[in-house]
């Protein structure tokens, strides 16, 4: 249940067709078919954000900046961590407001909360 109540505030529309498929009984095949698809799309997006790091540091890119949603953001990047985070026995609390768009490049901030994460549960 961690899974959904993390992902409530960010992916209202997967909670309502759970919601659906749960009311016909087939919850235990289409959550953990939703759930891995979804790791596969996170894990692809941040092979290819290492990628970009290593361009960026090298100067050979340009960051592409936009207006996104960072608290969307941070909810995604704790929800990677979830299970690190069990594992050590850390209770993660965090007041974040529904939504705060800001003007930056998404995938490299997306690396830096990963790397904050990372760290955090490493070194606590």
């Amino acid at each position: 249940m961690g899974v959904l109540l993390l992902m409530s505030g960010v992916h209202t529309g997967l909670l309502v067709f759970m919601d659906k498929v749960r009311w016909n009984g087939l919850v235990q095949t289409i959550v953990p078919m939703v759930y891995w698809g979804m790791v596969a799309a996170r894990l692809s997006s941040l092979i290819g954000n290492i990628l970009k790091l290593n361009r960026l540091e090298h100067q050979r890119i340009t960051p592409e900046v936009e207006i996104y949603d960072v608290c969307r953001q941070l909810c995604e990047s704790v929800f990677l961590f979830e299970d690190a985070l069990e594992e050590k026995e850390i209770d993660l609390e965090a007041d974040i407001e529904d939504a705060a768009l800001i003007k930056a490049d998404a995938s490299l901030m997306e690396l830096v909360w990963n790397n904050l994460l990372s760290n955090a549960v490493k070194y606590f």
